[in-house]
């Protein structure tokens, strides 16, 4: 019976492995901001630049700066190839073109004023609007880590449950119901019930979980069931736990009804 629980297990070892995958991410970023915000930003001439007159920075779209590409914009575009690009096209099976993953990763409007295509300056705006790119990247990512980890323990649940009625059943089949008594059997019988229920009921705490969805501020939502999808994209199966519970309590249910002949039979 363990091979029908086998995939709950390479569930919960896949949720480890992007838990690992988060972590190293949100390090990555950590590292570039800080970085970022190290490096001077050039002046602007006439206090230009998209910094309103309250001294308040508009992080969301920072102006282009006409001039030659700057030494720093090229050096903020090192940095995050170094830092976080590689957790960003971990997934990809054919490369990206850097600015296409900056784009991704901090948004359209930085990837442009950084490009080395077009006249964009690291200005103070610039450096600003990459330091609030990176606190909502990080903000999903929190967000992400307790989806893992509300996964990883709905699995695990899954996972000790069915496991019980898998070594149960093994247990059971090792006597024949031709050598049980009537008490025996009427026992048989209400054990194979209870674990229906259970199956029931893992199957019903699965799908509150799949309904739930983990926010980090206001701005911030991942629903658990597009969480699913991501991790179960190379897997056979999405829900291996609900694959799991329904034909252990298939198995259950045949295994009941025969027992039934057997006290029909002796009644």
């Amino acid at each position: 019976m363990s091979g029908i629980i086998d995939p709950i297990r390479a569930a919960i070892d896949r949720v480890d492995e992007e838990v690992a995958h988060v972590e190293a991410t949100s390090r990555a970023f950590e590292r570039f901001d800080a970085e970022v915000r190290a490096l001077d930003p050039a002046s602007l001439p006439n206090g230009g630049g998209g910094v309103p007159a309250t001294g308040e920075v508009t992080p969301a779209a920072p102006t282009v700066q006409q001039g030659p590409a700057t030494a720093e914009a090229e050096e903020v575009r090192s940095l995050f190839e170094e830092t976080v690009r590689p957790y960003s096209v971990a997934d990809l099976e054919e490369s990206e073109p850097l600015t296409a993953t900056m784009s991704e990763e901090l948004g359209e409007g930085i990837a442009a004023v950084l490009d080395p295509s077009t006249p964009g300056q690291f200005t103070a705006e610039v450096q600003q609007s990459i330091h609030s790119a990176v606190e909502q990247r990080q903000a999903e990512l929190r967000a992400m880590e307790r989806a893992l980890d509300i996964e990883r323990e709905s699995l695990g649940e899954s996972l000790e449950r069915l496991e019980g009625t898998c070594e149960w059943l093994d247990a059971a089949d090792e006597r024949p119901l031709s050598v049980l008594g009537f008490e025996a059997l009427r026992e048989r019988h209400e054990r194979l019930e209870t674990h229906r229920n259970r199956c029931e009921t893992v199957a019903t705490d699965r799908q509150a979980v799949l309904d739930r969805t983990t926010s980090e501020g206001a701005k911030t939502g991942l629903t658990h069931r597009s969480l699913v999808a991501y991790l179960s994209q190379e897997r056979s199966t999405t829900f291996p736990e609900l694959s799991a519970a329904a034909r252990l309590d298939a198995i259950c249910t045949e295994c009941q009804r025969t027992v039934r002949d057997h006290l029909t039979r002796r009644a």
